[in-house]
């Protein structure tokens, strides 16, 4: 059983299942977008995340924002100068839960884990087929951060 809002099952996670706050509800919570980065230099499969200013931005907005969904896209370029990406969205982080390993490992185009090492750093490794397939060029990655409130996700979490 899982938590539902308006009728529809809105968080597996609730109860300990890998599930993703996207779909199924989900649109009735109050997630909210914090900010980003746009960086080509990091090593896309295992770079980490200082959350202190994601954090603090959430704080701001709402007091008792506890739980946190990273979406990761991972850009490519072939040999034509096709773009091509990899998306990837974490499952719901809790602040404060050290190394809680959180992971996406459904099938193809790719896997991600990520988990906290401290209480402000997120450490992130993702796995993507073009890293493997002859022609494709890493370029850069895009993340973005939504936050929302423990209300929103239940009580007793």
């Amino acid at each position: 059983m899982a938590l539902t809002i308006n009728g529809k099952k809105v968080l597996g996670y609730a109860l300990g299942e890998n599930e993703f706050l996207n779909g199924n509800g989900a649109e009735n919570l109050n997630i909210f977008y914090i900010g980003g980065d746009n960086n080509s230099e990091w090593n896309h499969q295992s770079f980490t995340i200082d959350m202190t200013k994601y954090f603090s931005q959430a704080d701001v907005k709402y007091s008792d924002v506890q739980y946190y969904q990273i979406i990761v896209k991972v850009f490519y370029q072939d040999a034509d100068n096709n773009t091509l990406e990899n998306n990837f969205r974490t499952p719901l982080l809790k602040r404060g839960e050290i190394n809680n390993k959180r992971s996406d490992n459904e099938g193809s185009p790719g896997a991600m884990s990520v988990w906290f090492t401290d209480n402000t750093t997120l450490a992130v490794r993702t796995k993507s087929d073009y890293d493997d397939t002859l022609g494709y060029s890493y370029t850069n990655l895009v993340l973005a951060v939504y936050g929302f409130t423990s209300q929103d996700v239940g009580a007793g979490l």
